[in-house]
Order: C-alpha cells, then structure tokens, then sequence
C-alpha cells in the first residue's frame, strides 16, 4: 500500500474530551512523506520545509518523523497525494 518517497495524507482517530468535557473520537488529517515500509510498520515524515520556510524560518529543518503501525484501531486510511 505504501512506496517509499510518496506523499501522502494520513486519517488518524484519536480521542479527547469535547466542549462539553466528554470524551469523544476524531479524526485528524496530515500529509507525510514516507520514508520507510516493514510489514505494517510504516516510518512517515512531514514534508520538508518548502523555499518559502526557508526564507522565513532559514535552514532549519523542523520536519518530524513518525512510526506508524497501520494494523492500529487509530490508522484510519491514507491517500496518495499526486505532485
């Protein structure tokens, strides 16, 4: 399902506490870079700064890398993201 060097937007569920103080299931939506597949461990990275990052923030890099195991309840789905 993954190729590493692909982009792709990650649906994860994750739970919290709602306005009224109780707990509830949400989805979050993030676009990562994949950068490494195992079985159903998958290493996901947001995408690098972009030129325009870099002229406001300069070299720093502030991606972050992030293992997931797409056999978890909380991995929702992933969509391949066209460049």
């Amino acid at each position: 399902m993954f190729e590493v060097g692909k982009t792709y937007e990650i649906t994860f569920l994750e739970t919290g506490d709602n306005y009224e103080g109780k707990s509830s299931t949400y989805e979050t939506r993030q676009y990562f870079d994949c950068i490494a597949v195992d079985g159903t461990l998958v290493k996901l990275r947001t995408p690098l700064s972009t030129a325009e990052d870099k002229e406001i923030f300069g070299d720093d890099d502030f991606s972050e890398e992030l293992l997931v195991n797409t056999a978890s309840m909380f991995f929702h789905s992933a969509k391949l993201i066209d460049k």
